[in-house]
């Protein structure tokens, strides 16, 4: 049974207009957040540009005090609007360590829950005023929002940008840059983009959000990558059911189907990072074996141990996901030798997750 739980992030480049917070794209969020749960939608929002707005004060230098004014603001906007629309709204601030601390897991996905049963739309950002760069903060807003989807069991995730969608080149560069309407080998598209040198770098960019995509869409939660300044794109998807921008289409099992330890696993533990396996090695997955390093043809990303990664087969379709027993560089160094390594273990059969 559905339950019409969508997560929803919205790009800081989208909240912003002349430095300033544009009223215009929140009237059109709240007047489609309204729309929404009038249809029996169940909200959340990941909002990003409490940095940018901040940056608007000549007087703060610093990362930390320019989050804390512009999440200030970014709360005045959303209560002002939410209230001007009949939509209560509450405000969560999460790092990183409210996911990988499984109580704290815990709290945050009934926190959730309850509020979706009041019908109170919970915005959700970065605590930026407190995060260390590369300690104890999310890579992006978009990886945030996947994690919150998995954790909430979202049917469907929509990441809103300033673009229409994922292009097959740079269409400011290439007049023959089309859209991609559907994506179905998510993996595929993410590893042609980094070998063509078509990604973006930092927070955020189309790199970070087909990462997220994947995420989720291993787990069963469609995903739109859509042009957010159209002012009925929500409700054009949700309640009109019209193709807009890109949609990656779920390709894993529902997470009706996994255990709650393995839901947070896969939240809190994931690196994003997958490798690719022999014919051999996928079989011995499938047979739910542990995996080998002489099985392992490719390694894409980084990770650490006890890390989450994805087991892709040879047409890059996800065989499992697994916590590594080994880091991404030491497993580099183990592929890059001479002899065969056919001892190592980097997944154990028992930290499988068949997908």
């Amino acid at each position: 049974m559905k339950s019409n739980i969508v997560v929803i992030k919205i790009g800081s480049q989208l909240v912003l207009e002349n430095n300033a917070l544009s009223e215009r794209f929140f009237a059109a969020l709240f007047t489609q957040m309204k729309h929404l749960t009038d249809k029996g939608w169940q909200p959340v929002i990941v909002l990003s540009g409490a940095v940018a707005r901040g940056k608007a004060i000549e007087t703060l230098t610093g990362k930390h005090a320019r989050a804390a004014f512009g999440q200030m603001e970014l709360a005045r906007v959303c209560a002002q609007m939410g209230e001007k629309n009949k939509v209560r709204t509450a405000l969560i601030l999460v790092t990183k360590d409210d996911i990988v601390n499984r109580a704290a897991y815990d709290t945050l996905q009934r926190t959730l829950a309850e509020l979706a049963h009041a019908g109170i739309v919970a915005i959700i950002n970065e605590n930026d005023a407190t995060t260390l760069l590369g300690v104890n903060d999310f890579v992006d807003n978009d990886q945030l929002a996947s994690i919150i989807a998995l954790m909430i069991h979202a049917d469907r995730l929509i990441l809103m940008t300033n673009v229409e969608g994922v292009f097959s080149a740079n269409p400011e560069t290439d007049r023959e840059a089309h859209l991609i309407a559907e994506i179905k080998n998510i993996n595929l598209e993410i590893i042609k983009r980094t070998l063509d040198g078509k990604t973006e770098h930092g927070r955020g960019g189309m790199d970070g959000k087909l990462r997220a995509a994947r995420i989720a869409t291993a787990v069963g939660i469609e995903t739109h990558i859509v042009k957010g300044t159209d002012p009925t794109i929500l409700t054009d998807i949700l309640l009109s059911g019209k193709k807009q921008g890109t949609l990656c289409r779920a390709r894993g099992r529902d997470l009706k189907d996994f255990t709650a330890r393995e839901r947070w696993i896969v939240s809190a533990q994931n690196s994003g990072a997958s490798v690719e396996l022999d014919k051999g090695a996928a079989e011995a997955v499938k047979a739910r074996k542990s995996l080998l390093a002489v099985g392992i043809q490719k390694v894409f990303g980084t990770f650490e141990e006890k890390e989450c990664i994805e087991l892709l087969d040879a047409e890059k379709e996800t065989v499992a996901l697994g916590l590594s027993e080994i880091s991404s560089k030491r497993l580099s160094e183990l592929l890059g030798q001479k002899e065969k390594q056919y001892d190592v273990e980097v997944v154990h059969a028992n930290n499988l997750r068949l997908l």
